[in-house]
C-alpha cells in the first residue's frame, strides 16, 4: 500500500498497546510470586514458572492482534487464516514434543511460535505499508527487559536487596524503572504519543457525553 498515513496509523496502535502492556507484563514477571497467590489462591504459587514461560507469548499478542486485523482490513482474510493456521500447528507441535518435559516447557513452546509469528506478521506489514514498524518496538522492549533485569540484580546487592526481596516492592519499583528508561530513550516520541492518546481519548469521552445529553 506504501500509505503513509495507513503506516502512521498501525504504528500509533500497536506501539500504545505495546508500551502499555509491557509495564503490565514488566510488574507480573517481578512480581508473580505475590500477585499469582494474591488474585488466584496459594494453591496456584507452583503455577509461577508457567507465568515466565508465557511472558514472551504475552508480549507478542499485545501486537498480533492489531497485525491480524492489518491483513484482514487489506483484504487479505485467507493470507491471515493461513498464518493462524501454521501458527497453531506449529504450537500443537511444539507442545506434543515438549510435553514431557513439564508444562513450564508447554509455555515457552507457546511463546516460541508466538514471537516468530508476530516477526513474520510485522515483516509483511513493514513490506505492505512501506516503512518500519520494529524500530519503534525495540527500545521499548529493551527498556522492559533492563527493568526487569536491574530489579532482579538488586536482590544481590548488600543493603537493596531486604528491601527488594520484597515482590511488591519489586514490582512497583521495575515498572516505574521501566517508564523511566522509557522516557530516557524515546522521550519526545513517547510524549507525542501520551498527547496523542489522550486527546482520542478526551474526544471518545466528550462524544459519549454529547450522545447522552441528545438522548437525554
Amino acid at each position: 500500500a506504501g500509505d503513509p498515513r495507513l503506516l502512521a496509523a498501525v504504528t500509533a496502535v500497536t506501539r500504545t498497546a505495546l508500551l502499555l502492556g509491557l509495564a503490565l507484563l514488566v510488574a507480573i514477571t517481578v512480581g508473580a510470586p505475590v500477585i499469582i497467590p494474591a488474585f488466584y489462591g496459594a494453591g496456584w504459587l507452583p503455577g509461577v514458572p508457567v507465568v515466565y514461560g508465557l511472558v514472551a507469548n504475552m508480549a507478542g499478542g499485545l501486537l498480533a492482534g492489531p497485525l491480524f486485523a492489518l491483513l484482514q482490513a487489506q483484504g487479505r482474510a485467507g493470507l491471515a487464516l493461513r498464518v493462524f493456521a501454521v501458527w497453531t500447528a506449529g504450537t500443537w507441535g511444539l507442545v506434543l514434543a515438549l510435553h514431557g518435559e513439564g508444562i513450564a516447557a508447554v509455555a515457552w513452546a507457546h511463546s516460541t511460535m508466538t514471537v516468530a509469528t508476530v516477526l513474520w506478521l510485522v515483516r509483511w506489514a513493514e513490506q505492505h505499508l512501506g516503512g518500519s514498524l520494529l524500530e519503534g518496538y525495540t527500545r521499548a522492549l529493551a527498556a522492559a527487559l533492563a527493568a526487569v533485569g536491574a530489579t532482579w540484580a538488586t536482590r544481590f546487592v548488600p543493603g537493596l536487596a531486604s528491601v527488594f526481596k520484597n515482590n511488591w516492592v519489586a514490582a512497583g519499583a521495575a515498572v516505574v524503572l521501566y517508564a523511566g528508561l522509557l522516557l530516557a530513550l524515546e522521550r519526545g516520541r513517547v510524549v507525542r504519543e501520551l498527547r496523542w492518546l489522550w486527546g482520542h481519548l478526551a474526544g471518545a469521552v466528550r462524544g459519549w457525553l454529547d450522545a447522552k445529553r441528545g438522548a437525554g
